[in-house]
């Protein structure tokens, strides 16, 4: 069992439920979207900028949800392995 994962999941999760935390998410994204709608199809340039933003957010959300994923798959491995010991 790594405490250390499932430590680091829990606190994600924290995160991940704030309504404030989705709150700031949404927002950035629908700022992002409307930044992206309001560039010059021409602006390569920003419009590279703008996804590069959005797809760092993206991966944070993302890694986020990572680290929930390997905090519950650590904890049903603990669970798994006390009832192997129990039988």
């Amino acid at each position: 069992m790594n405490r250390e994962k499932i430590t680091r999941g829990q606190q994600a999760k924290r995160i991940l439920d704030m309504p404030e935390f989705q709150a700031i998410s949404n927002e950035v994204r629908k700022d992002l979207f409307d930044q992206f709608r309001k560039t010059n199809v021409s602006n390569t340039e920003e419009r590279e900028r703008i996804h590069q933003i959005a797809y760092a957010f993206d991966l944070l959300d993302k890694q986020l949800k990572q680290y929930v994923s390997e905090a519950l798959f650590e904890l049903n491995a603990e669970e798994q392995l006390e009832n192997l010991k129990d039988a």
